[in-house]
């Protein structure tokens, strides 16, 4: 039977988490307003999930004054309000989260079939989504509320991460090292992936001088591996389809 730990609320702002539902995925459904805004995609990459509940939270931890001038938020505004730019399981969603000292205002559109967010091109090919309600659906939460939410599911989305790579690593016999997520932040800063392999993150390493990276904001990016010492993406070798297949490989490497 799937765990079920909802932390916020439906009404107002939701995580609520299916945690025993994949074994290397963390399934998550995102409520904003009584509206779940994920229902095409609720299967997170956890590394990339807890970097986003961080960065979050880095925002709403101090409260922010509402701008003082006119009616119409500026395009500033707009682009530093965006929020729930989680990857293609928030892909659909336009949302924002504009700051009024201990109050946060959410508001939240799922975007019809191909329609293109804010800043970006039409898909060639068109997304299926859930048909149901595309007006914005807006709610105000206390900022208080909103960082125990992201708190709280920071906290289970690293517990229940740790618990994966320790079961992983009890059972592999690879040699490679998935890194915990405290400690990809490190990894990538010491090898630059930013610099040399922008929209990459490392994830993992085979001990002998070869990483293994995914696409950043693609939770159904496929792995792929390169030297550490020369991270030119147009080299890049793909090992496994998706993650999930990878952690499964390395489970059973003999």
């Amino acid at each position: 039977m799937t765990a079920v730990v909802l932390f916020g609320s439906r009404a107002g702002f939701g995580l609520e988490f299916h945690v025993e539902q994949d074994p290397s995925l963390l399934c998550v459904d995102v409520f904003v307003g009584g509206l779940q805004v994920n229902t095409w995609d609720n299967a997170f990459y956890p590394p990339l999930l807890v970097k986003k509940l961080k960065d979050e939270l880095a925002r709403f931890r101090t409260p922010s004054p509402r701008p003082v001038g006119p009616a119409s938020p500026s395009e500033e505004d707009l682009a530093r309000w965006e929020f729930l730019e989680w990857g293609e399981c928030t892909d659909q969603v336009t949302a924002f989260a504009s700051p009024d000292g201990d109050l946060v205002h959410l508001t939240c559109r799922i975007r019809e079939e191909a329609e293109p967010g804010r800043g970006t091109a039409a898909r060639s090919e068109p997304t299926e989504i859930p048909v149901g309600r595309s007006e914005p659906t807006e709610v105000s939460v206390s900022r208080t509320a909103l960082v125990e939410t992201l708190e709280g599911a920071l906290a289970l989305a690293e517990r229940e991460w740790s618990a994966r790579l320790a079961a992983l690593t009890a059972r592999a016999e690879s040699g490679v090292t998935v890194y915990a997520s405290g400690d990809i932040g490190e990894r990538n800063a010491t090898y630059e992936v930013a610099l040399y392999a922008p929209g990459f993150l490392l994830v993992g390493d085979d001990s002998g001088g070869r990483g293994f990276l995914v696409r950043a904001d693609d939770p159904d990016s496929a792995v792929f591996s390169s030297g550490l010492g020369d991270l030119e993406p147009a080299d890049f070798e793909i090992v496994s389809a998706s993650f999930a297949e990878w952690i499964a490989s390395l489970g059973t490497a003999r």
